[in-house]
C-alpha cells in the first residue's frame, strides 16, 4: 500500500490535476498522498537513516548536509522566518527522495517505478504538446513568444511550447521531455509488461518533437550529453565515438532554428553575468552563502542564478555548494562504475538499465547547469533514483570508495575546489 501511494504522489509532480479539472483547483493532492505514505513508511524511512545505511549511501549524506544548509544559510544572517520558510519547503523534497530510497528497493520494484516514471512523464508531454497545438485547453501556462538573433544577427521570432508548475519554463520542461526520451529507448529493451516495441520507440519520438517545440539549447545540449554519455557506458569510447559520429548527422535535421543557435552572446553572455555575480556572493559568505533563496532579490536584474550549481554555492556557501555537486558527482561515478563492473550485477533487468540511468543523472546534470533547479523535488527525484539503482545492485559493496568516511570527504571537496576553478576561468574567458 505504502508503494502504491507513494507512485500517486509521483504522478503529482508531472501531472496537476487543478489544470485539468478546475473544480479540484486549491487541493494540495500532494499533501494529502504524502501523508500517509510518510506514515505507512516512518519505520522503512528511519532505517534508511541509521548510522550503518547512511555510510553506504554517501548521495543521502550530501541530501541531509543540504537540508542543513539551507536552514543555517538564513540562520547566519538572522533571517529566522526565511529559515524556517525555506526550510520546510525543502524538508518536503528531503522526505520524498527518502522515501524513494527506502520504498524502491528491489529489482522489480525499481523496474515498476520506472514503468510509472515514463507513464507519467508521457502523459504530460502529451497533454502540453495539445494544449500547444490549441487542441484542448488547459489552465496552464500559455505558449512563450520570444525572440533569438540567428547566426546573421537577424531576429527570429519562436513560439517555445511551456509546460505547467515546476516545469511552466521551457527549459525547465527538458527536464521531463529528456526522461521520456531515454525511458522511452530502455523500455524497448526491457520487458515488464507485453507493450508493443513500437509504442515506446514513438514514445521517444513525440518526446523529440515536443523539445524542438520549446526550442531550449540547454534541453538539446543535455540531450546530447544523455545519448553520449550512454553510449559511452554501454559500448566504451571507440565504439561510443563511431555510434556518436554516425547518428549526430541524423538528429540535426530535427532540431535546428533556436536550438542549434549557441554563443556567448545575448542570453548566454546574461548568464555568465549572473555567475559571475554568484561567485562574488560565495566571496562574502563563504562559509554559509547569502541565503536560500536570496538570490533574485540580491541582484541589480532580479534575475535567478540561471545554475543550480552557482545556486548552492552563492546561497548556501562552500559547504552547501560542494554538498550539491557532490550529490551528482558521487551518482555519475557510482553508477559508471557499476557498468565497468556490470558482470557483478546480478539481475539481467539491472544490467541493461545501467547506461540508461547514467544518461538520465548525466543529461539532468548537464541541464541544471543553466537552469536554477537547486530546490526542485524533480532534482531529488533523479538523485533518490541513482541511489536506488546503487542500493538495488548492491553497489556499497561491490564499489570501493564509495562509503562515507574522511577519504570521501575530501574527495569531494577536492572536486567542489576544481568545480569553483573551473567555473572561475570559464567566467573570466566569456565574461
Amino acid at each position: 500500500m505504502n508503494f502504491l501511494f507513494f507512485i500517486l504522489v509521483t504522478a503529482t509532480i508531472f501531472i496537476r490535476p487543478g489544470e485539468i479539472f478546475p473544480a479540484s483547483r486549491g487541493f494540495e493532492f500532494f499533501f494529502y498522498l504524502i501523508l500517509p505514505c510518510l506514515v505507512l513508511s516512518f519505520q522503512a524511512m528511519l532505517e534508511q537513516l541509521s548510522k550503518r545505511n547512511l555510510q553506504a549511501q554517501p548521495i543521502t549524506l550530501c541530501v541531509l548536509g543540504l537540508l542543513v544548509t539551507v536552514w543555517t544559510s538564513n540562520l547566519a544572517h538572522l533571517d529566522i522566518n526565511a529559515a524556517v520558510t525555506q526550510g520546510w519547503m525543502f524538508l518536503k523534497h528531503v522526505i520524498y527522495y527518502t522515501l524513494l530510497v527506502s520504498l524502491v528497493n528491489t529489482p522489480s520494484r525499481f523496474r515498476r517505478f520506472l514503468f510509472w516514471l515514463w507513464v507519467f512523464a508521457m502523459a504530460f508531454i502529451v497533454l502540453v504538446l495539445l494544449q500547444h497545438h490549441g487542441l484542448i485547453k488547459l489552465s496552464m501556462k500559455e505558449t512563450l513568444n520570444e525572440g533569438y538573433l540567428s547566426a546573421t544577427g537577424e531576429r527570429i521570432e519562436v513560439a517555445r511550447m511551456t509546460g505547467s508548475g515546476m516545469f511552466a519554463d521551457p527549459n525547465d520542461m527538458s527536464v521531463v521531455i529528456l526522461i521520456g526520451i531515454i525511458l522511452g529507448i530502455y523500455w524497448t529493451g526491457d520487458r515488464l509488461f507485453p507493450l508493443p516495441r513500437i509504442l515506446y520507440l514513438a514514445s521517444s519520438l513525440i518526446s523529440i518533437y515536443a523539445l524542438t517545440q520549446t526550442q531550449s539549447r540547454g534541453g538539446f545540449i543535455a540531450l546530447i550529453g544523455a545519448c553520449g554519455v550512454a553510449l559511452l557506458a554501454r559500448y566504451g569510447w571507440k565504439k561510443a565515438a563511431i555510434l556518436g559520429t554516425a547518428g549526430l548527422p541524423l538528429l540535426l535535421p530535427i532540431v535546428k532554428g533556436r536550438l542549434t543557435t549557441i554563443s556567448t552572446g545575448g542570453t548566454a553572455h546574461l548568464r555568465i553575468s549572473l555567475w559571475n555575480e554568484g561567485l562574488v556572493f560565495l566571496k562574502s559568505a563563504p562559509l554559509f552563502g547569502i541565503g536560500a533563496e536570496k538570490f533574485r532579490e540580491s541582484t541589480d536584474s532580479g534575475q535567478p542564478a540561471h545554475s543550480s550549481y552557482v545556486q548552492a554555492y552563492a546561497e548556501l556557501g562552500f559547504f552547501g555548494g560542494t554538498f550539491f555537486v557532490g550529490a551528482f558527482f558521487l551518482a555519475l561515478w557510482a553508477i559508471y562504475r557499476m557498468g565497468v563492473s556490470r558482470s557483478e550485477i546480478v539481475d539481467t533487468h539491472l544490467q541493461w538499465a545501467q547506461p540508461f540511468l547514467m544518461a538520465i543523472t548525466a543529461g539532468i546534470a548537464t541541464l541544471i547547469l543553466t537552469l536554477s533547479q537547486t530546490y526542485y523535488i524533480s532534482t531529488y527525484m533523479v538523485l533518490g533514483l541513482a541511489t536506488a539503482y546503487l542500493r538495488v545492485t548492491n553497489a556499497p559493496k561491490i564499489l570501493t570508495g564509495y562509503r562515507v568516511n574522511l577519504s570521501l570527504m575530501m574527495r569531494l571537496a577536492r572536486v567542489s575546489l576544481l568545480f569553483l576553478v573551473g567555473l572561475y576561468i570559464f567566467v573570466r574567458l566569456f565574461n
